[in-house]
């Protein structure tokens, strides 16, 4: 048995597992989770590198800080 005819196991094993695991998600719904994964994981990408762009454009600390407040208060609302 070679390595991949392992990997296409585990493969089909973790697909097999998680069609059981998430078969109450269908139709309109499972797109809209999968998207939402999607959106959710492009959106946090650029994260780590936000404070050297504010501070490339000449922003200070507080600026950051005030960037952050805004986020977080129109994240709550």
């Amino acid at each position: 048995m070679g390595i991949g005819n392992i990997i296409k196991r585990v493969f089909s094993w973790i697909g097999e597992t998680l069609k059981r695991e998430f078969s109450f998600i269908s139709g309109n719904y499972r797109i809209l989770v999968i998207s939402w994964m999607i959106m959710d994981l492009a959106m946090e990408m650029p994260v780590p590198n936000f404070q050297y762009y504010v501070q490339a454009l000449g922003g200070t600390g507080l600026a950051l800080g005030i960037i952050g407040l805004a986020n977080w208060v129109c994240m709550a609302i």
